[in-house]
Parts: C-alpha cells; structure tokens; sequence
C-alpha cells in the first residue's frame, strides 16, 4: 500500500525565480527528472495525458537562494521581504509531465500554458506545475541546498505556523 503522509520538500532556486513563482508570475518549474519520495522512490504512477499522477501529496517550500540570473532582467528584483535565504511560499504539486513521453497536443496545451517559462526539452523536460500555492506572510529564513532538500524542524515548524488550520501539510483532519 502507497504511502498518503503528505511530503514536504524544499527547494532552492535563483532568488529571481523564487519571487516570480511566490507572486504567481512563474507557474512551471523545469526538472531533470520527476519527484521522488526522501527513499528515492518514484510517487507517481502513471502517466496520463494530463501528467504523472501522484501517489501522495507533495508540497515544495520555495527558497530564494543566494544567486541571480542575469537571463532573468525581464523581472523585477525580489523586494525586501523576500530576500535571500528565505522561503517564501508552499506550492501543492499535484502533477507533472514528462515532455519526452507526452504526445503532441499535450506539448501544444503546455506551450500555452507556461509559455516562456517552459526550457527545451533537451535540457529539463520534466514540468512540475506550482500553479496551487500558498505565499506565507512571513518568509522563512533557511540555508538551502542544490536539488530537494528537507527543511529543518525548526524551518518546518515556521512554514506549518504560517498554514490555515485544516491545511494537509498540517496534519488536521
């Protein structure tokens, strides 16, 4: 039987990104590969044409990490309250597609839907879609890492104060 204990992972991006995604602007993040559980399983079983399915709720906490992109001009720089080092927003991931193995109207409804945001396939193909967040009012202040990463107790206890009550990641029925 698959595991349902949500999971929360963080993840470290160019502080650019990381306010665009936080202010709803950036709603794809390109991948190398999909999820995978903290045992280095996959929680996806299949893929559809609207994109993996998730065994288990997956949550990411969006760090802005130290370094800017200068690709990324087209952006304003992050504001004051979401400096470097900090999270600034959970995102439910609730699928993600494989643009190797999507046919062509899927690539077609993605195109439109992410836009510039999407890279070539070549270099990241896999799309996770970060369009179900939840922007925290007080950004988290956490020492971020390359790839998935766990965030601290401390750094977790701050992101789960900052959730509703009834929240998944909670753990309230």
């Amino acid at each position: 039987m698959p595991e349902t204990t949500p999971i929360l992972r963080c993840l470290t991006l160019d502080a650019h990104w990381a306010w665009a995604v936080r202010e709803g602007m950036k709603a794809v993040e390109n991948r190398k590969r999909g999820v995978k559980s903290a045992e280095g399983k996959t929680i996806a079983h299949e893929q559809t044409p609207g994109g993996w399915v998730l065994d288990v709720p997956f949550f990411l906490a969006v760090h802005a990490g130290m370094k800017w992109d200068a690709d990324a001009d087209f952006l304003p720089r992050c504001r004051d309250d979401l400096a470097f080092g900090h999270i600034g927003c959970i995102v439910r991931v609730r699928s993600w597609v494989d643009r190797r193995l999507a046919d062509h109207g899927t690539l077609h409804k993605l195109a439109e839907q992410y836009g510039r945001w999407l890279e070539p396939v070549t270099a990241r193909p896999v799309a996770l879609d970060l369009t179900d967040l939840h922007k925290l009012e007080r950004p988290v202040v956490a020492t971020g890492a390359q790839g998935l990463w766990l965030p601290s107790a401390d750094v977790r206890a701050e992101i789960l104060a900052q959730l509703p009550v009834g929240h998944l990641l909670r753990g309230e029925a």
